[in-house]
Order: structure tokens, then sequence, then C-alpha cells
């Protein structure tokens, strides 16, 4: 399981355009590689994703599609 706690503020914008900057990242850059990094692991490897600010129940899984990435929701 990954919990990647604020990395993440948004379930559609941060995750679908991880280098849009927003006003919390205190550092923007290490910000965005923060997030493609976690982004591509949570998708290379299956895992099962906690995050803060993601839709009802706050589990779920990434998925890579045409050179991005989405939230797939745990659906049990």
């Amino acid at each position: 399981m990954l919990v990647w706690s604020d990395a993440f503020l948004h379930s559609v914008v941060s995750i679908q355009r991880p280098e849009w900057h927003a006003d919390l990242d205190d550092e923007k850059e290490q910000a965005v590689e923060t997030r493609k990094r976690l982004l591509k692991m949570a998708a290379d490897h299956p895992l099962l994703v906690a995050g803060y600010h993601m839709p009802f129940p706050g589990l779920g899984h990434i998925e890579q599609v045409d050179g991005t990435f989405r939230w797939l929701p745990a659906t049990s």
C-alpha cells in the first residue's frame, strides 16, 4: 500500500496533470517530480493507494492511459 498523504490535492487535476503547480507546493519543481514518481510507481506495481484528497473511500489504484494517469477508486 502506498500512502501519498498530501502529494495530490485533487483526484483528477493532480493526477492527470502532475506538472501543474499548486499554491501549497513549497518546492514547486520537487513537488512535480515527486508526483510523477509516485504515479509511475503506483501504476507500474499495481499498488493500493490511500490519499487524503481522493474520493470516497480514499483508496484506489492508478492506471496509465494515453500518456497520463487516472484514479480508479477501490470498489471492494
